[in-house]
């Protein structure tokens, strides 16, 4: 076995759901490529020096623990020792309880609706927003101000999970196919503007089923009713707020596998099935693009592996998306959809975004310089209405007010 073919290994394991425990199964094929091979630790320390998120933190613990590899071994990969210190800590990532069904966003607000695949880094970013902003980090975010919601227990903990603190931090859990969660809450700006925001927030496994669903392929009853309460929520019972759409894709990942898949795959699925949701009835399709979108965006996440200076980045960014080596075809599709409604003044926006240092897949030292410009976006495209509007008795005025912005 070459160590390309053990790389390519390690990805198989990772994405395979059939795999009940992935850190065995990793740690005996790497145990072996290692006793066959004479170079075999060597090639590997070479692979984790060059990306420190190749092996999760639980597999490089037990990698320790069966001595496979040492502490030594690790620190010379140039790892920050700090992230090697909280192996075997508490410091363990977050699982989530299973939320109530949603069936229906009821509340007057601009519904914001992220989409990505499985560890493209989506949870991650939701949770760096929610926390900047509940934090009054930023300062066109003058406040921040929960709601009651279906997701508000989830919502609450993200807002504590991430602080520019220099210490290491655990990253979220993916979410679960069957999970969907609502998150409302109110960012009061610096000129005491009230936006109404709720996040939406779905498992990865959704973009498959989507592409599963195109392709005429069977969906365990798992994934028909977690596709079902999205669907249900973009058309059937799909409120008139406004939306905005954040297609959320891995940097250097567009040929990453995810089953038998790659991510460039399962994005333009995903988006074939949003443009032509199939209706009951008369043959017919539904468009989730066509009407009350506001924007759409291409969140980049893991943009630190571009190597590229921040005032370049959003130029090199252009270049990789809209270029053959990168995402071109979902570019393209997502600008054709922004030329052909009129959303985002016909552009397509690319934002790109980084947690700061992550290693071993699921900590994190925490840096927001990403995260504050997402928010900008926020206070910047969302609908408003002055604070005094907020009050309860001035509700019906405020439905006026965004029924004639509508």
């Amino acid at each position: 076995m070459t160590i390309s073919q053990l790389l390519s290994r390690i990805d198989q394991i990772e994405s395979d759901n059939r795999v009940t425990d992935k850190d065995r199964v990793l740690v005996d094929e790497i145990s072996n490529y290692i006793s066959n091979i004479s170079s075999g630790k060597s090639e590997l320390l070479k692979e984790i020096g060059r990306n420190h998120n190749l092996l999760g933190s639980s597999t490089i613990d037990r990698l320790i623990e069966k001595r496979v590899l040492s502490e030594d071994d690790i620190l010379r990969t140039k790892i920050n020792p700090l992230f090697l210190n909280a192996l075997g800590t508490k410091l363990t990532t977050k699982v989530f309880d299973q939320p109530a069904d949603l069936t229906k966003i009821s509340r007057l607000s601009t519904e914001i609706y992220f989409w990505g695949i499985p560890a493209s880094g989506k949870s991650c970013a939701i949770g760096a927003i929610l926390s900047m902003a509940s934090k009054g980090y930023i300062p066109q975010a003058k406040a921040f101000v929960e709601h009651k919601c279906q997701g508000y227990d989830y919502m609450m903990q993200l807002c504590e999970m991430f602080i520019e603190d220099g210490n290491v931090k655990p990253l979220p859990m993916g979410t679960p196919v069957k999970y969907t969660y609502e998150m409302s809450f109110d960012i009061i700006d610096d000129k005491h503007q009230v936006h109404p925001i709720t996040f939406i927030d779905m498992a990865g496994e959704l973009i498959r089923c989507m592409y599963k669903k195109n392709a005429g392929q069977n969906l365990t009853d798992e994934e028909e009713k977690a596709l079902k309460t999205v669907t249900d929520l973009l058309m059937d019972n799909r409120s008139e707020n406004q939306k905005l759409h954040f297609f959320v894709l891995e940097y250097d990942g567009h040929n990453r596998s995810f089953g038998n898949l790659t991510q460039l795959a399962l994005i333009r699925g995903a988006l074939t099935y949003l443009y032509s949701i199939p209706t009951s009835g008369n043959n017919g399709s539904f468009n989730v693009f066509e009407e009350k979108t506001d924007g759409i965006y291409l969140l980049v996440t893991k943009v630190d592996k571009a190597g590229v200076p921040l005032e370049q980045l959003k130029t090199h960014l252009e270049k990789y998306i809209h270029g053959p080596l990168g995402y071109q075809g979902i570019g393209n599709l997502l600008q054709e959809i922004c030329e052909k409604y009129n959303i985002n003044n016909r552009e397509l926006e690319i934002v790109p975004f980084s947690l700061g240092t992550v290693c071993f897949k699921n900590y994190c030292i925490f840096d927001g310089r990403h995260t504050a410009d997402i928010i900008d976006i926020l206070v910047t495209r969302t609908r408003h209405y002055s604070e005094w509007l907020s009050k309860w008795w001035a509700q019906p005025i405020k439905w006026i007010i965004n029924f004639l912005k509508s």
